[in-house]
């Protein structure tokens, strides 16, 4: 196997096969569910074991990472040859609002998924509720236009 990559998300549709071959792709986080225990300095398997990246949300991603590989097959070899390169790539969410005419139009970036556009009237205490119109896509950003009142509103992305 060459020139593998893969791509770790945890809303991904499967895992990363443990008794296939290999091939590059999207994979939800992948722990080994046998019996096998990585040698020192990995951690154990009940320290990883039902891990989610979403753990990770709010933490800085930079720092030192590891990457912990054990071949188990003792009839077969292989090497990791040219390195291995870690890529974290974090989904920036840049929330807008903008008036256009009669209306307040709020758009996000379309990269990242799951989020519900929220509303209050007031910040003391707020109220939020789900905005019922349905986001289009307009440029790579989820686009709602609202129709703009008097009344003041304030908006926020809630997960």
């Amino acid at each position: 196997m060459t020139n593998l990559d893969f791509t770790f998300d945890d809303d991904a549709s499967s895992y990363l096969p443990l008794e296939a071959q290999l091939v590059s792709g999207t994979f939800k986080p992948t722990t080994n569910t046998f019996s096998f225990s990585y040698p020192p300095p990995a951690p154990s398997a009940d320290q990883i074991m039902g891990a989610f990246l979403g753990s990770f949300k709010g933490t800085e991603p930079n720092g030192v990472w590891n990457l912990y590989v054990v071949d188990e097959y003792p009839s077969d070899a292989g090497i990791i040859t040219g390195g291995w390169t870690l890529t974290i790539t974090t989904a920036p969410l840049a929330l807008s609002i903008a008036q256009s005419q009669t209306n307040a139009v709020v758009s996000w970036t379309n990269t990242v998924t799951g989020f519900k556009l929220q509303a209050t009237p007031t910040l003391s205490p707020p109220a939020w509720t789900n905005v019922t119109i349905p986001p289009v896509v307009i440029s790579g950003n989820y686009v709602v236009t609202n129709a703009a009142t008097d009344k003041a509103a304030f908006f926020r992305l809630a997960k």
